[in-house]
């Protein structure tokens, strides 16, 4: 049984993607963050799939490492054409939201996208627990639970729990069987963040599965990538529909938000729960609130922050008091606008968690000043 959901894929190869068929990559924000200078550069990604082919253009000049476990090969390159599609996605130079990323690949998936055995996506999860140098893992894979044992679905939940908290953040797809969705995994855990896919007017896409355990949702119908075999010696680039590409639009996200978290910050942890930074970044879709079709939302670096949304979660993250501000001037734009959110840090005591604050906020994009025991944070 594969255990890649159907997609949708179009038989056109494509020499060089136009502008209109790179159209999508504009809705997830990534241009934002690189004008800031946060393209990936000195972190790494994984990926487990079918392998990649490394020789495709789209990963010259980067450090991608390959590993296989399936039964006829030892090497990881990508003999099915799905993951070289979602690895350039996450870290392609054209078609990439973290272009300047390395990438390690884990092979599991044969040729026809099947896995063999349980213990092949068990291996990669371990291989990848055992480093310390990868921060988001991409998983575009689901398995019924049929196929796992009790003790192996246990394992499989501890070793994305176990990444999560060692701050290399799990993604993964929701599925593509849309309101018909049967339970697979990973899935309908509810320790990775999980995928939905919409088209470029950001309607749900109708094969995105429909279940409680999705969180966020990216592009992932008519998505232009990179093809795994080259014709006459010319790679080429194909259009893929389904969660599958989704999950490695929204990995890249992560991925950048862990970038510019570090830099800032002269770290590698991030203190608080990259979920709740996801939160405030993104659009709230179709009925108000968290659903099952898009989750909280659709997840974009671009600028889309929800002030109501500060309001209501931020007390939950870091157990601050928040109080209503006032209108200041807004300097740059020379018009006033309100201030979202004024913090005390007398109001509890916590001058840490004050400091985690700021860093959050900072890290959204917002400006925050620091004055007479007063964060005043805007737009």
């Amino acid at each position: 049984m594969s255990a890649l959901y159907p997609i949708i894929e179009s038989s056109m190869l494509i020499r060089e993607p136009s502008k209109t068929e790179l159209d999508f990559l504009c809705m997830s924000g990534r241009s934002r963050y690189w004008e800031q200078g946060f393209k990936g550069k000195g972190l790494k990604a994984a990926i487990i799939d079918t392998g990649v082919n490394k020789e495709h253009p789209e990963f010259e000049g980067k450090l991608v490492q390959t590993y296989a476990n399936v039964p006829y090969i030892s090497e990881g390159k990508d003999d099915n054409g799905h993951g070289t599609h979602c690895a350039a996605l996450l870290v392609g130079k054209t078609v990439g939201i973290a272009p300047e990323a390395d990438l390690v690949s884990y092979k599991i998936l044969d040729n026809f996208g099947s896995l063999n055995k349980i213990s092949q996506l068990l291996w990669a999860l371990k291989e990848i627990a055992k480093r310390n140098d990868i921060s988001v893992v991409s998983m575009s894979i689901g398995l019924p639970e049929s196929r796992f044992s009790e003790s192996e679905l246990i394992m499989f939940y501890d070793l994305i729990d176990t990444l999560n908290k060692k701050g290399c953040y799990v993604v993964c797809s929701a599925g593509n069987q849309g309101v018909n969705s049967e339970p697979r995994y990973p899935a309908y855990f509810d320790n990775p963040l999980v995928v939905g896919a919409v088209d470029e007017h950001m309607q749900p896409s109708w094969f995105s599965s429909v279940h409680d355990q999705v969180d966020i949702c990216q592009v992932g119908f008519d998505v232009c990538s990179a093809w795994y075999r080259p014709v006459n010696n010319t790679y080429y680039y194909r259009i893929m529909s389904g969660t599958s590409q989704a999950t490695p639009i929204a990995a890249g996200l992560v991925l950048l938000l862990c970038e510019k978290y570090y830099k800032m910050n002269d770290c590698y942890v991030v203190p608080f729960n990259i979920r709740d930074m996801i939160h405030c970044l993104s659009i709230d879709l179709g009925v108000s609130g968290v659903d099952n079709k898009t989750g909280i939302g659709f997840f974009t670096l671009k600028d889309s922050i929800s002030h109501l949304k500060f309001d209501i979660d931020i007390q939950n993250i870091l157990d601050i008091d928040i109080h209503p501000g006032t209108v200041i001037y807004n300097e740059v734009a020379t018009e006033i606008e309100a201030r979202p959110i004024m913090m005390r840090d007398t109001d509890t005591g916590n001058w840490k968690a004050m400091c985690e604050l700021r860093s959050l906020f900072e890290l959204l994009g917002s400006k925050v000043v620091y004055h007479d025991g007063i964060i005043d944070i805007w737009r």
